[in-house]
């Protein structure tokens, strides 16, 4: 259930194979927290599938957000009701496209933009996370297929959010318009529950401030580039392969590329800053 309204029938789906399991966002999560093999959906790709499938918790405002993937094989995105393209199949797909301003073309529906008032920031850097991803095509689960330049396409639809086809460029130019930055100057985005991110990018680099609330486990996940992580401020134990130790104000640990790692924090708050290089896009 990767979306607010991708429940119908999702009770009786599970009385009917009570052996399946439950993947939902935190909205419906909570609704059958209480139910053996029911799991939140995280902001990072998670076993069993998250060698093949990448996955984001976007953010667009109480109606909008949701889990997107990314199916690395094929580069497909997979949009659930974040963005639709209505073809004319009849007059009320017809009258339904053109009302939510979908129709023949990729886009978000038009209200999204009253529900993320306020709330641009976390959009902007849901969609500039999402550009990423070097994906070609895009699925959407309502309305027809973009087999081709897709990244090209989604940036156009939420061009919008910064007032031009360009949205991440822009953000990245603004960005660096200065020399000299501080972190608090930056939106803090939770990416996991109890996990708080600042994000810098810097010429080929980006740099995270990172926050994690007491008693917060960092879910089992993995990227595509090595990082280096040095705690500045309490205890935590990571594991990074088969290797588990724990790490504490001074220390670095590396995560070399496409290696999965996983760690969780004790009973008080760690605040760290990590170095990677800035994620290539195509």
């Amino acid at each position: 259930a990767p979306g607010r309204f991708h429940d119908l029938y999702l009770e009786q789906a599970l009385e009917a194979f009570p052996q399946a399991e439950l993947h939902a966002i935190p909205s419906i999560f909570r609704r059958f927290s209480s139910r053996p093999g029911a799991f939140p959906l995280p902001d990072r790709a998670v076993s069993p599938w998250g060698d093949a499938i990448d996955q984001h918790a976007f953010r667009a405002g109480p109606f909008h957000s949701e889990t997107v993937f990314f199916h690395r094989e094929s580069r497909s995105l997979l949009p659930a009701d974040l963005c639709f393209r209505l073809e004319g199949r009849g007059p009320m797909t017809r009258l339904a496209g053109h009302g939510f301003g979908v129709h023949q073309r990729f886009s978000p529906t038009r209200d999204i933009r009253l529900w993320t008032l306020g709330q641009r920031r976390l959009l902007r850097a849901s969609v500039e996370r999402v550009l990423e991803w070097p994906f070609e095509r895009i699925v959407p689960a309502h309305g027809e297929m973009i087999r081709e330049n897709g990244r090209e396409v989604f940036e156009a639809a939420f061009g919008w959010v910064s007032g031009s086809t360009g949205c991440a460029e822009n953000s990245w130019r603004k960005t660096m318009d200065s020399l000299f930055h501080s972190f608090e100057d930056l939106p803090a985005e939770e990416i996991e529950r109890g996990i708080h991110v600042r994000t810098l990018s810097a010429g080929a680099v980006q740099l995270r401030h990172l926050v994690f609330e007491p008693e917060t486990l960092i879910p089992d996940h993995r990227h595509p580039e090595e990082v280096v992580t040095m705690v500045l401020e309490g205890t935590m134990e990571m594991t990074v392969g088969e290797e588990t130790r724990k790490v504490a104000a001074g220390d670095l640990f590396r995560v070399p590329p496409e290696t999965r790692h996983s760690g969780r924090v004790f009973s008080e708050k760690v605040v760290a800053v990590s170095i990677s290089p800035k994620r290539r896009r195509g």
